[in-house]
C-alpha cells in the first residue's frame, strides 16, 4: 500500500518535524563519512545496522558526567531540548520512522535511534524541491512565438515573414493557434490564438518572467509591460481581445497599416 507522505508529516507538530530532521541529518552525515572513508581505501568493516545507530539522550540526564549528544546540542540550540524529548521520540518510534535502541552506560541508559526506510523517504519527499513553475499550455520558445505573430499581425505586412518555424508547425499550428500563408510565404496567428494569447497571458508570465509577452486584454502581467496608451487604445476601445491588435514593438508611432493589396509573399528569415 502506497504511503501517503503529505499525510504523515501533517500527523506530526513542529518539533517532531524537527526532530526527525536533524535524526536524518545525522544519519546522512553518516552515509557521507562511510563513502569517503572507502573512497579513500580506509574501509569500515562494521555493519551498517553499528554505524548507523545515533546516540540520543542519556537517562537520567547527567551531562556533567556523560556529556551531551550531537542530537542533543543540535535540539538544544534550536530551543527544542527538554524533558518531553523521550515522548518525541516515542511518536516517532510509532509512525515507523525510527527505530529505538540503547546501550548501558556506568551512570545509566544511552537511549539510540536509527533511521527506518519510511523515514528516509519521508525526509526526502519533504525536501524534495517542488517546481515552482506554474503549468501552462505552450513552452517556453512557443509562447515567445506566439507573441511574436501577435505582434507581426499589425505590423505592415500583417504576418510573420519566416521561410521556416518548426516551433510554430509542431507546437502552434496543430492546436489552430496560427496557420501558414503558403510555403515559403510566413506565418500569420489566428484569433483562437488572440483568444488563448489574452486567456493565458497571467499564467506565462508567471512560468517565464523572462519573456515579456503582449497581452491582447490590455491587461499588464509583467513589470516590464509598457503601460503608455498614447496611441493605438482609442482604435481598440470596446473589441473584443479576440479581435484587437496590440502595438508593434519598435514601431515608429503613426506609421502606416496594410493597405488592401499591399501584402506580397516573402522567402524572408527562418524561424525557430
Amino acid at each position: 500500500m502506497a504511503v501517503d507522505y503529505a499525510e504523515l508529516w501533517m500527523a506530526l507538530n513542529p518539533r517532531q518535524q524537527f526532530y526527525l530532521k536533524t535524526i536524518f541529518e545525522e544519519d546522512q552525515g553518516r552515509e557521507a563519512a562511510q563513502r569517503a572513508a572507502g573512497a579513500s581505501g580506509n574501509w569500515n568493516r562494521l555493519p551498517a545496522a553499528e554505524w548507523r545507530t545515533i546516540d540520543a539522550y542519556h537517562e537520567p540526564a547527567v551531562p556533567d558526567l556523560v556529556g551531551r549528544t550531537e542530537l542533543q546540542l543540535r535540539w538544544r540550540r534550536a530551543g527544542h531540548h527538554d524533558q518531553g524529548t523521550g515522548s518525541t521520540i516515542k511518536v516517532l518510534v510509532e509512525h515507523n520512522l525510527i527505530t529505538p535502541d540503547g546501550r548501558g552506560t556506568p551512570f545509566g541508559q544511552m537511549h539510540q535511534v536509527a533511521m527506518t526506510k519510511q523515514g528516509r523517504a519521508l525526509v526526502r519527499w519533504v525536501t524534495k524541491p517542488r517546481a515552482s513553475r506554474t503549468k501552462v499550455p505552450l513552452k517556453e520558445r512557443a509562447a515567445e512565438v506566439l507573441g511574436q505573430l501577435y505582434d507581426a499581425a499589425s505590423s505592415p505586412k500583417g504576418y510573420l515573414d519566416w521561410a521556416r518555424s518548426p516551433t510554430i508547425d509542431k507546437d502552434l499550428i496543430p492546436p489552430g493557434l496560427a496557420r501558414s500563408r503558403g510555403t515559403y510565404q510566413g506565418f500569420e496567428i489566428t484569433e483562437e490564438g488572440v483568444a488563448h494569447l489574452a486567456e493565458h497571458h497571467a499564467a506565462y508570465a508567471a512560468a517565464y518572467p523572462k519573456l515579456n509577452l503582449p497581452d491582447p486584454s490590455g491587461g499588464v502581467g509583467w513589470p516590464r509591460r509598457r503601460t503608455d496608451c498614447s496611441t493605438g487604445c482609442a482604435a481598440n476601445a470596446g473589441r473584443s481581445p479576440t479581435h484587437q491588435r496590440g502595438p508593434r514593438r519598435g514601431r515608429r508611432k503613426n506609421a502606416p497599416g496594410p493597405t488592401p493589396g499591399s501584402r506580397r509573399s516573402s522567402t524572408g528569415r527562418t524561424g525557430s
